[in-house]
């Protein structure tokens, strides 16, 4: 009984890691659409620094993410 309890219990909190690594994706691979926003003057540049703080300062610190965020968002807005 206390075996069934213990197997029930672990399918929300797997599903609940996997909802948070999901929406995680989600925001950092949104950068690009909303990066294109930005280039067409939907959104203002302000709005973009707030909301892609963390990941832009990430890229900033590491040589690495900021050369795999900068080639993923030139697949949005390519270089004029």
């Amino acid at each position: 009984m206390e075996d069934e309890r213990k197997k029930k219990g672990a399918g929300p909190i797997i599903a609940g890691i996997g909802l948070v690594i999901l929406l995680a994706s989600l925001y950092v691979t949104s950068i690009g659409p909303t990066a294109w926003l930005w280039k067409h003057d939907y959104i203002s540049k302000s709005a973009f620094e707030t909301v892609y703080y963390p990941v832009v300062s990430t890229g900033k610190r590491y040589a690495w993410a900021g050369k795999s965020l900068m080639w993923y968002i030139q697949l949005w807005v390519p270089k004029d």
